[in-house]
């Protein structure tokens, strides 16, 4: 059956999936590539259909699938997740991420920067300004900071 999307957009939406899946392993206990094979699943927009349904994301000969899923691992371990790995009890690999290892980093503007988008939007309470050094506290406990927003001089 053709599909309206081409195989970028559904190799975009498999590496996604992916990673959400990984991470909620890391609370369940790792999951192996056959649990991942099992388990994924991606829209696919049939062109004869009215809405997407839902398809395995893995599909083809062992061969195929596996050398897939290394390809995901590897473009995943690219874009900064860190995909860590134990033996199970049978000496399968079982693969889970930490969901604190895919955060993006702040991103801090300028007074300059920060005017300019509060006076295009309207206000600038939605903007995220610099900490400055005396407002930035780590809560070890917890592993985050508390931050009070300033804007840097």
């Amino acid at each position: 059956m053709s599909s309206i999307r081409g195989g970028v957009e559904q190799s975009r939406e498999r590496l996604i999936a992916l990673v959400l899946l990984l991470q909620r392993a890391w609370q369940y206990g790792s999951l192996t590539q056959e649990e991942i094979v099992r388990e994924l699943k991606i829209d696919e927009f049939p062109v004869t259909a009215k809405g997407p349904r839902k398809v395995p994301a893995y599909e083809g000969n062992d061969g195929a699938v596996r050398q897939k899923f290394e390809r995901d691992k590897a473009r995943i371990r690219e874009l900064g997740f860190e995909i860590e790995t134990d033996n199970k009890g049978d000496g399968a690999v079982g693969y889970r991420i930490d969901p604190s290892s895919g955060y993006a980093p702040l991103i801090y503007f300028t007074p300059t920067r920060n005017a300019s988008y509060a006076w295009r939007y309207g206000s600038a309470a939605s903007v995220p300004r610099a900490p400055s050094a005396s407002s930035t506290r780590y809560r070890p406990a917890t592993g985050d900071w508390n931050l009070r927003c300033t804007t840097r001089p």
